[in-house]
């Protein structure tokens, strides 16, 4: 698939290296509502969106920071939580469940 080229920046217009937001702590017990097949289902869609995401970021974007959880990161370290946490899950599923 052949990458479109990004569209020229204007002038005086920079990225912020913040995002003001603050995400609050996730609620394990509210993704019970949905069943397990509806994860499976979702899971290709959602992985694929997450790599198109982080394919060809400008290179500034990587020091962008937010706070999710009371806890600043940046978007580099985003994609490492990522990786870990499809890692750490896949484990669990082969550990207890195949």
């Amino acid at each position: 698939m052949a990458s479109s080229p990004r569209p020229p920046r204007k002038k005086g217009v920079t990225r912020t290296h913040s995002i003001n937001p603050v995400a609050p702590a996730s609620d394990a017990a509210a993704t019970d509502y949905r069943s397990w097949a509806s994860h499976i289902e979702d899971f290709p869609s959602v992985r694929a969106a997450t790599l198109i995401f982080f394919r060809n970021p400008p290179d500034d974007m990587w020091l962008c920071s937010g706070i999710a959880s009371d806890n600043r990161f940046t978007v580099r370290a985003l994609a490492y939580i990522l990786a870990g946490h499809l890692i750490r899950h896949t484990a669990i599923i082969r550990e207890r469940y195949l």
